[in-house]
């Protein structure tokens, strides 16, 4: 038999090519055998896994890309995270998140946040845009500017640009230059450079105290600069 290094490279290869080998745990022990290709690979498919894949090492260069849902207890990106579902209880992106819809039991923390469904989250601090259908957060909503098509609820919205939604309900403070709603804001202190309805739209304020007078309003315990109207309807500030 001629040296095996002197036998010409098979091509194309194929599954079901063979190679030759030495079955250990045969009988008789040591035995020279055919081994199928097909079936070296099913041998290294069932012993590998991803777990033993990150513990050989678990730093990438390159882009995951994942048509389904990333489910994890921390996820953190120095680039973009894009995918259909993002659940964690806490994402770190320094560049964005761009999902269908993220869950955040804990901190959502990014550039950008886009979402075509829905933000739930305890806090979100978002240095540029938050970009979602609804934005529901028990926690602060922070971010350069929030542009929500349905409703912001949340403890407390900061934006240091515009806030523009359908509804903004807060239990705590709204905080932007600007807010441009469809419909309603509702929170315990509302604090805005500018206030303006859509076209078609109007501005409502509800459940106004009614007092004859400044000093009335005063002595009823309306802080400087609350709003209180009249019995006629006159709209006036404490001074």
């Amino acid at each position: 038999m001629a040296k095996i290094s002197t036998y010409d490279n098979a091509s194309p290869v194929a599954l079901t090519d063979k190679v030759i080998g030495t079955s250990v745990g045969g009988s008789p022990t040591d035995a020279t055998k055919n081994f199928l290709l097909s079936d070296v690979l099913t041998l290294f498919q069932g012993s590998i896994t991803l777990n033993s894949v990150l513990t050989a090492g678990n730093t990438a260069t390159n882009d995951i890309v994942l048509t389904g849902n990333i489910s994890c207890t921390d996820l953190t990106a120095s680039r973009d995270i894009v995918g259909l579902t993002v659940t964690a209880n806490n994402i770190t992106a320094s560049v964005g998140l761009n999902a269908a819809t993220a869950t955040i039991s804990g901190l959502c923390s990014a550039a950008t946040l886009t979402s075509a469904t829905a933000v739930n989250g305890a806090s979100a601090s978002i240095t540029g845009a938050v970009n979602a259908a609804t934005v529901t957060a028990t926690g602060v909503v922070s971010g350069n500017s929030a542009s929500i098509t349905t409703g912001v609820n949340a403890a407390t919205v900061t934006a240091t640009g515009v806030v523009t939604g359908g509804t903004v309900t807060s239990t705590g403070t709204v905080n932007g230059v600007r807010a441009i709603l469809s419909n309603n804001v509702e929170a315990v202190t509302a604090n805005l450079d500018n206030i303006a309805p859509k076209t078609g739209n109007a501005i409502s304020i509800i459940s106004l105290p009614t007092y004859a007078d400044n000093a009335s309003a005063v002595a009823g315990g309306l802080a400087l600069d609350r709003i209180y109207k009249t019995a006629t309807g006159e709209l006036r500030i404490v001074v």
